[in-house]
């Protein structure tokens, strides 16, 4: 009997098994998990973003594959399209704006494999984080909610990280209305990808990380509304959008400039906080101005790639027909249409791009890296070209706010025969005690314009309050330093030819100091430059020995 049992119970197990494996067998046939490997697949979100069929067959998203090295888009992902629509709790959809939009910001997560949406309503509700498992049946499960305190917000654009996290930047509802939103209008928020669903992590695991500069530069509330985000391998954050602004008489909102901005890895916040978070404009994008940029990803190489609708006639006083496109950016600020890409159902937009590729050199030939230090009451600005000779000119931006800037000087090229090449500004008329931002924008022979980082110099950290005493010296000096908060003063001499003679670090207290240095008396006669260094400030004087 127990022979018999046991065969039964063998049979029984070897059915499972078999039964387990058929299942397996199926899901993998159906699956389409995305492509993080080849580093030519990005995926692509078409919903009916223009609302003109709100209960039809197009209400609804559709996830398809799109080889960026053809523009082709593939079948729709899982077969099949899929409803984000958020309900009121009666049973009933209480407001189309509440969904017409299902989503237009999509994650493709190379840890877990799967795909990520949320939805992006007009209305004031809470914005769900879903999952799109390609190995349940592309099943759709809600695995997170963001708190009360971010329905002012929509969310289009998002991106996963390569550190196992997703971001996504958020905009004000009513960009006009600073109170409404809190004061802040461009949140950045991550979560965790859910490898269980039904543990809620993502929603356990939300941060709010701070917002991005309400004057950012040129381009700040309505202005930052649509566009996406991507991350390049060490993790700097690529943020590309059309500005989207009240223009004209009677002012009517218009899609117009297109630009792209980063923050640096660095500058990203790595916990919670309600700081701000510096940008950096990189590049204009002339090609795509007045268009709605919405996704945006890399290839495995390294370029970028964007989807945009693009209206066919001017943009009031109603909105024209338009069409989806495709752009490769191989350089930045340069843009070429793929034409094989199309959307495959009428009435349909592309609404976000992404892809999980990480590349390590992100569009950097025209990378300007500024820097800067306060010398002697004048800002010193240096920054180095990797394409010297495909610049035509360079101009040196200042500004009092970090927002709004002006030229206030032409610097020409020099050596341009050659590639890489250092450059040098000296800003004289620097204001004492204010502070001042400063970039660098590069116009090329083409006439395409890149810009740098910001520098921001803090003026008189550190000043004299007299001339050094005695001057010419016989054995020592006298310097009364004036310092606004407590910090070290690093005191050092110098030969005219930049031979280090002497050099010293003193405490310093808020207010005056008074430095004796009498170290001085085996010094021949000459000339030397005496330079007091303060978190990066700078005062170089020249000093006589008799």
């Amino acid at each position: 009997m127990k022979a018999i049992i046991s065969a039964t119970k063998q049979k029984s197990l070897m059915a499972l098994l078999i039964l387990l494996v058929s299942l397996a067998k199926v899901n993998y046939t159906n699956a389409q998990p995305p492509d993080c490997v080849s580093g030519i697949m990005g995926y692509t979100i078409f919903n009916d973003s223009m609302g003109s069929n709100h209960d039809g067959p197009i209400d609804s998203m559709e996830l398809r594959p799109v080889n960026l090295l053809t523009g082709v888009v593939g079948p729709l992902i899982g077969g099949k399209r899929y409803w984000v629509r958020k309900y009121d709790g009666t049973g009933m959809l209480s407001d189309n704006t509440q969904y017409i939009y299902g989503s237009s910001a999509l994650a493709v997560d190379f840890v877990t494999a799967k795909y990520y949406v949320m939805t992006q309503m007009s209305a004031a509700m809470p914005k769900d984080i879903i999952c799109i498992d390609p190995m349940t049946g592309h099943t759709m499960t809600v695995i997170g909610t963001l708190p009360a305190g971010m329905d002012q917000y929509h969310f289009v654009k998002m991106a996963s990280h390569n550190n196992g996290w997703i971001y996504a930047i958020g905009v004000a509802r009513d960009t006009n209305n600073a109170v409404a939103s809190g004061g802040h209008i461009n949140p950045v928020i991550r979560f965790q990808p859910c490898l269980v669903p039904a543990l809620g992590c993502a929603n356990a695991s939300y941060q709010l990380l701070g917002y991005l500069p309400e004057t950012a530069p040129t381009m700040e509330r309505w202005e930052l509304f649509n566009g996406d985000i991507a991350f390049d391998n060490v993790g700097n954050m690529y943020f590309a959008t059309a500005a989207y602004k009240r223009t004209g008489t009677p002012a009517m909102a218009k899609y117009t400039d297109a630009r792209l901005f980063r923050v640096n890895a660095a500058s990203l916040p790595t916990s919670a906080g309600t700081g701000t978070i510096p940008m950096t404009l990189v590049s204009d994008y002339n090609g795509i101005d007045s268009t709605v940029l919405n996704g945006v990803g890399f290839n495995g190489a390294g370029s970028m790639f964007m989807t945009t609708r693009r209206y066919l006639g001017p943009q009031a006083p109603t909105m024209p027909p338009y069409v989806s496109e495709l752009y490769a950016s191989t350089l930045t600020g340069t843009t070429t249409v793929m034409p094989a890409f199309v959307r495959p159902t009428p009435g349909t937009s592309s609404s976000d791009l992404s892809t999980c590729y990480y590349p390590t050199a992100i569009l950097a030939k025209y990378d300007v890296r500024l820097s800067g230090q306060n010398i002697s009451g004048s800002s010193s600005l240096k920054w180095d070209v990797l394409a010297n000779n495909e610049v035509q000119y360079f101009e040196v931006q200042k500004s009092r706010d970090g927002g709004n800037f002006e030229t206030i000087s032409r610097v020409e090229v020099t050596n341009p025969d050659q590639l890489n090449q250092k450059y040098a500004y000296t800003d004289a008329s620097a204001e004492n005690g204010a502070a001042k931002y400063y970039r660098v924008r590069e116009v090329t022979q083409s006439g395409t314009r890149y810009y740098s980082n910001i520098v921001k110099l803090n003026g008189n950290k550190i000043s004299l309050n007299s001339k050094i005493k005695p001057n010419p010296f016989v054995s020592q000096v006298e310097l009364s330093v004036q310092l606004v908060t407590a910090n070290n003063i690093a005191v050092r001499i110098t030969s005219q030819s930049g031979a280090v003679l002497f050099q010293r670090s003193y405490k310093g207290n808020a207010g005056t100091n008074t430095l004796i240095i009498s170290e001085l008396a085996n010094f021949k006669p000459g000339v030397y430059i005496l330079e007091l260094n303060s978190d990066n400030e700078i005062i170089r004087e020249k000093i006589i020995k008799q």
